[in-house]
């Protein structure tokens, strides 16, 4: 299984709207296949943010505030909030979420055993390594 095209145009669109990706045409602000991108200075500090900083603070606040299909994870989260939280609830929240993002990309999209897809395959195996 792989991603439909639409779908990648989609999600890059959007990380253009929100300027963590840029085309190298500054003038293009349409997506299309065989246009090339880059990351931004935004885009790569929320990379770095969600892969390299230490106390969790970037991650546990995307985990309390990006729409959710899961009901358990839902309700734990819930649950979650309803007490006086520690450090360690802090930590157990952002473990939870991430586990839910690698789970869902996981089930949405596999990666070719290409060598140009090394790199996808590092960052899940990075935030994995750093988060669960």
């Amino acid at each position: 299984m792989t991603i439909n095209r639409i779908l990648v145009k989609e999600h890059l669109k959007a990380l253009l709207d929100y300027r963590l990706i840029e085309t190298y045409d500054p003038t293009d602000a349409n997506i299309y296949e065989l246009q090339r991108v880059k990351i931004t200075p935004c885009g790569r500090i929320h990379y770095e943010f969600a892969v390299e900083e230490n106390e969790g603070i970037y991650i546990g606040q995307m985990a309390l505030n990006t729409p959710i299909a899961s009901q358990s994870y839902l309700v734990r989260v819930r649950d979650f909030l309803k007490k006086k939280r520690t450090r360690q609830d802090w930590l157990v929240i952002i473990k939870l979420f991430v586990e839910y993002c690698l789970q869902q990309d996981s089930l949405y999209m596999s990666l070719p055993q290409k060598q140009t897809y090394d790199s996808q395959r590092k960052l899940r195996e990075r935030i994995s390594q750093r988060w669960t």
